[in-house]
């Protein structure tokens, strides 16, 4: 398991070079938001193991259908 099965977050950057980025996550029973580079960068490390992790949209659309195809049957 990933760390971004821990729940959603997101990172949030911003235009104006004064607003600093902040990652938001959302857990069980509150909502955080940093703004330490540490923090950030340990979220986007998240963030990427994730987009990693995924499927591309074809491949997802083929277990889809795999999985649908033998409930027709």
């Amino acid at each position: 398991m990933h760390g971004a099965n821990l729940g959603g977050f997101q990172i949030m950057d911003f235009p104006e070079p004064a607003d600093p980025t902040i990652a938001y996550a959302e857990t069980p029973t509150s909502i955080l938001f940093v703004e330490e580079a540490d923090e950030i960068r340990g979220y986007d490390a998240m963030r990427c193991e994730a987009h990693s992790a995924s499927l591309t949209a074809a491949q997802s659309v083929d277990f889809i259908q795999g999985v649908i195809e033998p409930l027709d049957e």
